[in-house]
């Protein structure tokens, strides 16, 4: 029978929609809930990095086949797996049809067969070195429209399996149909079992800033996915998904705040110097998560990769900013400070001064590239070296990866404490930075710290305020210095080319048979590979004519260069000549077309093959 896995629209969990709606609460109560209840506690760069909820780069490699996945969200640029919605053979033909993380996807980039990248031209995958033989896989795909189009030959073959309703609204998916070809050439064609495709998406997101609409100039608008664009920018996809997915109220978290994340925005499109030239935007992600996902791990895995700042102000706007310092306009004196602690730095048994970076590099097929450790050199003379890993989803750049190593690393042997101010203070929601002014502390005299967490009291109308010291340097980049070198590309060889064969010469000859007759036959000569599992082709055919004659030949040449003999041929009109070789794996490679009209050959002079011999001219044939 066969196995047909229905497309399944599976709810979020509740888990996820508790917290969503809990996010909506009022503006006091909503900053205790933001930074306790999904407690953010942004220090932790390193714990979100390493948060095994979002799925790892090696999971975009293989598809899942279960009777109800689940939903997946694609984010940015990424290479994504999907799940299977059928799964049927019929006679040599494997039909599969794969689900991939909802968009809308914009367009379809790079395909891997397993661990193949592959070229699909015309929706036919094309030939490898080893494997995949030209015409033997087919494919076609969605892109995931609000309403899609059935995939009509699919239909049309299986109509008892896959009906016509069958279009997957809103879902990015791709028909693949593979010919297994005969038995005995499997192996060749699909040493590594059947095909499991896997693509490279390039998701849209809507931009306000894009919208002349909401403030900005453009023609996006929020209603309408068929205007949005592409793009990685992670706040911009931060507010999408927060919106689109865990149903946060756009009206009153987000539009109040437009003017600040515009700006935030714009902070992660900053062009970066890249040390071997060129330029990469500041703050890019491409990922793609499941519906189980807690908002609580969504979010922390998106502030990491740009090391960013979630807060809710006293509006109860979400204000998200991107990772680069500014001057703050909010300063807390004495008089506010109604208690402060103050710790100088970790303490011995918490140093960690080592980072082991890697980011998902798409020039490793979105697999892991691991990058230069960074290193506290001062701390590790004091206490050694105290390693810690830091891989941060979906980031896709090496100097995005150490510029958040470095700003870890200043957060992680930074002063920080605490402290307490009347609700009077409020204006403070909000703020990433504020100033400190108090003569309590040396070091606090006239200081800039970072808000991490601020909880508030309403017995004793208070806010408490957890805090890191912070300076500009922790933005500071040099490229030269502080990029690294960068990451050794991937042990795989590259797959073989078959590099077509040449005809460099086509001498028309007569030859008698004896009572099997006589007539023409062309001595082809040309040059292809040096490899002893090669066997040779020629075909002709007359010009226009549909179909080629073609005989297998043995190559007389023991060289890399070829010569054999056709059959008879016509003796006057112009014939196309191709020459080609078949490979062990099976992979048959043909030249581009020569012509040749053997009735015009050196004037009424023609060639003959005498026994024993090379050809000798004849004249007046």
């Amino acid at each position: 029978m066969p196995q047909v896995i229905p497309v399944v629209v599976a709810a979020f969990d509740a888990a996820a929609a508790s917290v969503g709606a809990t996010i909506g609460l009022s503006a006091a109560t909503s900053v205790a809930v933001a930074h306790a209840a999904l407690n953010l506690a942004l220090t932790a760069a390193i714990g979100a990095a390493t948060t095994p909820e979002i799925p790892s780069p090696e999971a975009g490699g293989f598809n899942v086949r279960q009777p109800r996945p689940p939903r997946r969200f694609g984010v940015g640029t990424c290479k994504v797996s999907g799940a299977n919605m059928l799964v049927e053979a019929s006679k040599n033909i494997l039909h599969r049809v794969i689900a991939y993380p909802e968009g809308p996807v914009g367009h379809w980039g790079r395909t891997w067969l397993n661990d193949d990248e592959v070229t699909i031209t015309a929706g036919v995958v094309q030939a490898l070195a080893d494997r995949y033989k030209t015409g033997l896989i087919k494919v076609q795909d969605r892109l995931g429209l609000e309403t899609e189009t059935a995939y009509a030959d699919l239909v049309a073959k299986l109509p008892g399996v896959w009906p016509s309703t069958a279009r997957g609204d809103g879902i990015p998916s791709l028909w693949l149909r593979c010919e297994s070809g005969p038995l005995t050439a499997f192996h060749k064609n699909f040493p590594a079992g059947a095909p499991e495709p896997t693509r490279e998406a390039f998701y849209t997101a809507y931009d306000w800033r894009l919208d002349s609409t909401s403030g900005g100039s453009g023609s996006h608008r929020r209603n309408d996915p068929t205007t949005w664009a592409e793009t990685n920018n992670v706040t911009i996809w931060t507010v999408n998904i927060l919106w689109r997915r865990f149903g946060v109220d756009w009206d009153r978290h987000f539009a109040p705040a437009l003017a600040i994340l515009s700006d935030e925005a714009d902070i992660c499109d900053e062009a970066v110097t890249l040390k071997a030239g060129g330029t990469v935007r500041r703050y890019e992600v491409g990922l793609w998560f499941e519906a189980t996902t807690p908002l609580k791990t969504f979010l922390s895995a998106m502030l990491a990769a740009m090391d960013g700042h979630f807060s809710v102000r006293r509006d109860g706007a979400y204000i998200i900013r991107a990772g680069h310092y500014y001057t703050p306009t909010v300063v807390f004196g004495e008089r506010e400070i109604i208690d402060l602690s103050y710790n100088p730095g970790p303490t011995p048994d918490s140093v960690i001064n080592v980072l082991v970076g890697g980011f998902t590099d798409p020039a490793n097929a979105y697999n892991k590239s691991d990058v230069d450790p960074w290193r506290d050199e001062d701390s590790i003379a004091i206490h050694g070296e105290r390693p810690q890993d830091f891989f941060v989803d979906g980031v896709q750049s090496q100097s995005q990866l150490r510029r958040l190593e470095k700003a870890a690393m200043d957060r992680l042997s930074s002063a920080d404490g605490s402290f307490k101010t009347p609700l009077s203070a409020r204006r403070g929601l909000g703020e990433r930075y504020v100033g400190i002014r108090t003569p309590e502390e040396p070091d606090l005299e006239d200081a800039v710290v970072e808000i991490l967490d601020a909880k508030i009291d309403l017995n004793d109308a208070s806010i408490t305020w957890n805090y890191k010291l912070v300076t500009s340097a922790r933005y500071a980049w040099n490229a030269s210095t502080e990029e690294g070198d960068p990451p050794e590309g991937s042990d795989r060889p590259a797959a073989e080319a078959n590099d077509p064969p040449t005809i460099s010469g086509i001498t028309p000859y007569y030859e008698s048979v004896g009572p099997a007759g006589d007539g023409i036959r062309l001595s082809v000569v040309g040059s292809g590979p040096d490899r002893s599992d090669l066997t040779w082709f020629i075909q002709w055919r007359t010009s226009g004519a549909l179909t080629w004659n073609v005989t297998e030949v043995a190559d007389t040449d023991s060289t890399a260069n070829f010569q054999a003999d056709t059959g008879f041929v016509p003796a006057s009109g112009t014939l196309e000549v191709q020459i080609g070789y078949q490979t062990g794996a099976g992979f048959l490679v043909w030249s581009t077309t020569s012509t040749i009209d053997p009735s015009t050959v050196v004037g009424s002079f023609i060639f003959y093959r005498a026994a024993n011999s090379g050809l000798l001219p004849l004249a007046g044939f």
